[in-house]
């Protein structure tokens, strides 16, 4: 596996050597917009608004707008100067334990490992947060970015899990759905919920057995095979449709 970035895991004095590894592979098929007499593809241009004129990307500048109509403007140089210096640091801030992040912070997850000469020091580290029970909070600067991330063993290395920040998180409060006094539930309808919740629990979790049928049925597609679709049958009211789950 190629590591898409490398830098140190810095806890104090010490500095690991580590590589840092996408855990995502992606598998999607990505589509292209073709014209449909010919099958070529298009591009865009970059178009005024106003007068409808192509612009060039040497008289393209960044902004963003403050009131509707009227923009910031930045240059590229001023936008270099805000960005955050580069560093090829994870710098530890403090352990926690990791029921303590809510895992709605949760955004994308790196695997993390060692290079040669960083080995001892990174299975130290990694046993020493399994004996401790903790995990660590740290950040470091990738794509000029400044991210943080929490830090803890899994499996043969170590995995790193970027987190939202606080002002990332749309607050619950703001669906007006969930305003109000909950519906009043009858006990023969939890009943049946229970039932089928019995009826549906497993002792493992396998997730092998859940497939991207989107991604399966277009690959099934370009070789000239058949696409089954499910139907799905529509129950016409909630204790029908809690009965017909428990058969």
């Amino acid at each position: 596996m190629r590591s898409i970035w490398t830098g140190s895991l810095v806890l104090g004095l010490v500095n690991i050597p580590i590589k840092l590894f996408s855990v995502i592979e992606q598998r999607s098929i990505s589509f292209r917009l073709l014209d449909d007499k010919d099958y070529e593809p298009i591009r865009y241009q970059r178009v005024s608004e106003k007068t409808g004129q192509v612009v060039d990307w040497e008289n393209i500048v960044k902004g963003f707008e403050v009131t509707p109509g009227k923009f910031y403007v930045l240059s590229r140089e001023n936008i270099k100067k805000l960005k955050p210096t580069k560093s090829d640091a994870i710098q530890i801030i403090e352990f926690i334990n990791k029921d303590q992040v809510d895992e709605i912070y949760f955004n994308k997850n790196y695997y993390l490992a060692p290079k040669e000469e960083g080995r001892k020091a990174f299975f130290l580290f990694k046993k020493a947060l399994e004996e401790a029970g903790k995990v660590a909070i740290a950040n470091f600067v990738m794509r000029e970015r400044e991210h943080y991330c929490m830090i803890e063993p899994h499996g043969k290395g170590i995995l790193i899990t970027t987190l939202f920040y606080q002002e990332e998180i749309r607050s619950m409060d703001e669906i007006a759905e969930l305003e109000g006094a909950a519906p009043k539930l009858t006990a023969d309808e939890m009943e049946l919920a229970r039932l089928i919740i019995d009826k549906k629990t497993h002792k493992s979790f396998d997730i092998s057995k859940f497939k991207d049928e989107f991604s399966d049925n277009l690959i099934k597609a370009t070789k000239g095979k058949k696409i089954e679709q499910k139907e799905i049958k529509k129950s016409p009211n909630l204790i029908e449709a809690l009965k017909a789950s428990v058969k």
